[in-house]
């Protein structure tokens, strides 16, 4: 996968669009963390929206499954805020 920075993505946005359609994945990323992703558009892939209450239960099964690295939302928050 390539990246790009959101301002590459800004000042070569065709060229970068043209390699998204030929097939070139690229993350597109904000200040150093991947903020975004291109994908090559597929005609035949389906896009839906999935019911609010369906995805949820997904999440929720996931979770469970789980090993959280933090027990708290805060804690968890508090670790992301951190500077390396």
């Amino acid at each position: 996968m390539k990246y790009v920075t959101a301002k590459e993505l800004r000042l070569r946005t065709r060229q970068i669009l043209e390699e998204a359609g030929s097939g070139q994945q690229i993350a597109v990323t904000y200040r150093g963390k991947p903020v975004a992703v291109l994908l090559p558009f597929d005609e035949e892939a389906e896009f839906t929206v999935r019911p609010y209450a369906e995805a949820w239960k997904d999440i929720d099964a996931a979770l469970a499954r789980s090993r959280p690295a933090y027990r708290r939302v805060e804690d968890a928050l508090r670790a992301s805020r951190r500077r390396p």
